[in-house]
């Protein structure tokens, strides 16, 4: 008879085992559906933000800004009305 007591006392240890990796398997999959679902919402915001870059990029297409610091880049005229006004 102990050895049928021992034997059932073994059988729902490993029920119970068997219980509690079933229920961090669960959760392990939960975590891992929500990593999911979190790169595939950053792919997304990822491709957005290319495609708003894109449209920023063919938007200034032909606008061509030099700004002059220096004089040697200035018109001589523009150099001249700078050194009458100052």
């Amino acid at each position: 008879m102990a050895t049928a007591e021992a034997t059932t006392a073994e059988l729902a240890a490993l029920k119970e085992e068997l219980a509690e990796q079933e229920a961090a398997a669960s959760a392990a999959v939960a975590n891992a559906e929500a990593a999911s679902a979190e790169v595939a919402a950053l792919r997304d915001a990822a491709a957005a933000a290319e495609e708003e870059a894109a449209a920023a990029r063919e938007a200034a297409v032909g606008r061509c800004r030099l700004t002059v610091s220096k004089p040697v880049l200035k018109a001589p005229m523009v150099s001249a009305l700078e050194t009458i006004i100052s």
